[in-house]
């Protein structure tokens, strides 16, 4: 049966032994899937405009950590 969906390995760019293990993994077997570059809460400045501060703690009153907006 064919695989119906892809698999997506969440993965920073810079993690080559991860990205190796992965790829050693999924090589010999007969699957769809392919990296996702992750971003690292260092790199969040870029995609800052896209979290709202405010919002997030009118509503559940706690912020994120960069790392966890980094996530989101």
């Amino acid at each position: 049966m064919p695989q119906k969906f892809e698999i997506r390995v969440i993965s920073l760019v810079n993690q080559i032994d991860r990205r190796e293990k992965i790829t050693d993994l999924f090589c010999d077997k007969k699957l769809n899937w392919s990296f996702f570059d992750a971003i690292s809460g260092k790199e969040i400045d870029a995609y800052a405009s896209r979290y709202d501060k405010k919002r997030r703690l009118r509503n559940l009153s706690y912020d994120l950590k960069p790392n966890e907006i980094a996530c989101f």
